[in-house]
């Protein structure tokens, strides 16, 4: 239930942005934003647990949402990237099509990634694609992630057969 009620406010928070234009955030402010995702990314490559976690907001307890799991709490969130270094070697990691929208002390993040890794035992890379979002809050004149969103696309289900081939 909780979920459902961070998930709520999230979306609140969002719409609201646009409505807020008097206290829109300063460009340069957005373009830390850049730098961020910048530097989360060569986290990310070089498995620096402290340094993702530095990121995260510790109170209130940041949420994240991800393809297998939901996260609730900073340990928790740390639990997930340690789980996840544990078994993957990361080869590559690139943000597109990265958007950034803020307005006073709050801001977002979106777009999609793709990466390319190695499960940790061996075996051939992978490479997956998803989207991601990340909402920060301004504390103490640095961003750091209230919510963070990370999912693959849902593949297409195959096509029904046609009423002739399912006769044959």
């Amino acid at each position: 239930m909780r979920s459902w009620t961070m998930v709520g406010l999230l979306l609140l928070v969002v719409a609201a942005l646009p409505a807020c234009r008097g206290v829109d955030v300063p460009t340069a402010d957005l373009e830390q934003l850049d730098q961020e995702l910048d530097q989360f990314k060569q986290q990310i490559i070089n498995e620096d647990i402290d340094g993702l976690m530095a990121n995260y907001v510790q109170t209130p307890n940041p949420d994240g949402f991800y393809t297998a799991s939901n996260r609730e709490g900073w340990d928790e969130i740390k639990q997930a990237w340690e789980d996840f270094f544990a078994k993957n070697n990361i080869e590559s990691l690139e943000f597109s099509e990265v958007h950034n929208k803020g307005s006073g002390r709050l801001a977002a993040s979106w777009g999609l990634w793709s990466m390319v890794y190695a499960a940790s035992e061996g075996g051939p890379p992978t490479r997956a694609e998803g989207r991601f979002t990340r909402i920060y809050g301004m504390r103490e004149s640095e961003w750091v992630v209230l919510h963070e969103h990370s999912s693959m696309p849902i593949p297409e289900p195959p096509p029904e057969p046609l009423a002739e081939e399912a006769a044959d």
